[in-house]
C-alpha cells in the first residue's frame, strides 16, 4: 500500500530522470511555441517595424523588430534544445515582458485577456531562466563538470 501511496501521492526531486525528462519536455514545448511566434518576424515586415515605431513610439523600431524576432524565433530554438538556454531566456524574457506591457497596459491594448499568452510565457521563462537547461540538454553535455 505503501508505494501506491507514494506513487500517487509522492514527489520526486528535480534531479530524479522523471522530473528532468518532464522539465526537457516543458522546456522544448515553451521554445517551439516561442520559435512558432517568431519565425513570421524573421526578416521584419514593414507592418510590424511600423507598428513598433508608430503605435508603441519606439525608437529605433527596425533595430527593435529585429531583437524581437531573434528573442523569439532564434531564442526559442535554442531554448528548445538547451544550448545557451539561460542567456536565450533572458533575451526571450525581456523581448515577451515588452510584448506583455503592449498588450496589458500599453498602446496596443486589449488588457489581461489578450496579453494573457505573453504573460504565461514570461513566467515559464523566469522558471527556464531559474534552472536552466536541465540533465537532458546541450548545455549539460558541454558545460557538465566533471
Amino acid at each position: 500500500m505503501s508505494k501506491l501511496k507514494n506513487c500517487i501521492f509522492g514527489t520526486c526531486g528535480f534531479d530524479s530522470t522523471c522530473a528532468q525528462v518532464i522539465y526537457m519536455l516543458f522546456r522544448g514545448f515553451i521554445g517551439y511555441g516561442l520559435f512558432t511566434h517568431g519565425k513570421g518576424k524573421l526578416p521584419p515586415s514593414e507592418e510590424f517595424v511600423g507598428m513598433l515605431g508608430g503605435k508603441l513610439g519606439m525608437a529605433a523600431p527596425e533595430a527593435m523588430a529585429w531583437m524581437a524576432g531573434i528573442g523569439e524565433g532564434v531564442c526559442g530554438v535554442l531554448i528548445m534544445i538547451g544550448l545557451f538556454t539561460r542567456p536565450s531566456a533572458i533575451w526571450a524574457g525581456i523581448t515577451l515582458v515588452v510584448a506583455a506591457y503592449a498588450h496589458v497596459f500599453g498602446s496596443l491594448g486589449g488588457g489581461f485577456e489578450v496579453g494573457e499568452k505573453a504573460l504565461l510565457y514570461v513566467f515559464a521563462i523566469v522558471l527556464i531562466c531559474a534552472l536552466g537547461g536541465g540533465k537532458f540538454s546541450i548545455d549539460s553535455a558541454i558545460f557538465r563538470k566533471k
